[in-house]
């Protein structure tokens, strides 16, 4: 049975490597001795500003604030809809010979084109920000983070939607295994 599966087609998410910062002084003690330092580990702490790609974004939103899990779980009765009418184009398309007729026909295509546009509409429609699901809305979205405009910050926006990569580089499709 084929399997439906939301990926991202994996492209660069930043043109250039960010300058290192300089190296700070270390923190001293009242008694004047130095902090301990403490490793700092964070999620994809193994990728550098400047090489991270889409597939590194979502997956680092997907194990923070679940994005696609969520978005399933809300429009799962409409994308079931949408399946089922897609395979039953797929069966009106190869009974009446269009599907081998056209060698561009790609199966599904219009069903998985439609659950881009609800995922796109759930990201600027701010859906999930009102689900009060922990640390969402973000806080960047919340400052206007935007690393599209020049001054890298504009009003409030919806959250998952900075530059707007990783909301467009969402791909649905259906797997057979």
């Amino acid at each position: 049975m084929p399997d439906l599966v939301f990926g991202i087609v994996d492209v660069q998410y930043a043109n250039e490597r960010l300058p290192a910062a300089p190296p700070r002084a270390p923190k001293v003690r009242r008694d004047g001795q130095p902090y301990k330092a403490r490793p700092r580990v964070r999620e994809g702490a193994g990728v550098q500003s400047g090489e991270q790609s889409t597939g590194d974004v979502a997956t680092w939103l997907e194990n923070k604030y679940h994005v696609f899990e969520v978005f399933y779980e809300l429009h799962k009765d409409e994308i079931h809809e949408l399946i089922a009418s897609g395979y039953e184009e797929e069966l009106n398309a190869l009974l009446s010979g269009r599907a081998t007729a056209n060698v561009n026909y790609v199966p599904m295509q219009q069903s998985m084109d439609e659950i881009y546009r609800m995922f796109q509409i759930f990201i600027d429609t701010k859906e999930m920000d009102a689900l009060g699901i922990p640390g969402v809305p973000t806080e960047a979205s919340l400052l206007g983070v935007n690393h599209a405009l020049k001054i890298k910050r504009g009003p409030v926006r919806p959250s998952f939607k900075d530059t707007g990569l990783y909301r467009n580089a969402f791909h649905p499709e259906m797997r057979q295994d």
